[in-house]
């Protein structure tokens, strides 16, 4: 009798062990990088994070903005609108204009605003159906910073 206590105590025991040892802090995400054979850029789509890093009047800054509002719409021909707004780098960042887009190689999206002679040239470092992760430069206060992105498709 006591061996067969002792026996189910120790699965018991076991068994908690197995399961609590299994628990733990939640992953960290994976970045979003390579392009899969569903990713198509027509549609909108809406900034989730934006991150910027540079070197602006001689200082290293990087900065995060979690909560950036607005979208990009990339329709068929090659024409669009972008309408956002962000706060990166101590700076406001916003666009509301009408674009042309390309898309020369599977990870290269030439977007020009209607308003502004530079297009922007962004790399898809990731892209699914539903997310986009690029990157793209930026010229801030005479500077190049680049700009990281993580949009989700409505």
């Amino acid at each position: 009798m006591t061996k067969t206590i002792t026996i189910s105590l120790a699965v018991i025991f076991c068994t908690l062990v197995i399961i609590f040892s299994s628990c733990g802090e939640p992953e960290e995400p994976m970045e979003l990088t390579g392009i899969s054979s569903d990713f198509d850029i027509v549609g909108r789509w809406n900034f989730q994070v934006v991150s910027g890093t540079g070197v602006i009047t001689g200082v290293p800054q990087s900065s995060t903005d979690e909560n950036p509002t607005g979208f990009v719409e990339f329709l068929e021909g090659g024409i669009g609108y972008s309408d956002f707004g962000i706060e990166l780098l101590n700076r406001p960042y916003e666009l509301q204009d009408s674009i042309t887009w390309s898309r020369p190689t599977s990870d290269t999206l030439i977007l020009k605003k209607i308003s502004e002679p530079n297009p922007d040239v962004w790399h898809i470092i990731g892209a699914n159906a539903t997310e986009i992760n690029a990157e793209w430069p930026i010229e801030i206060a005479g500077n190049t910073a680049t700009l990281n992105a993580k949009l989700t498709k409505e």
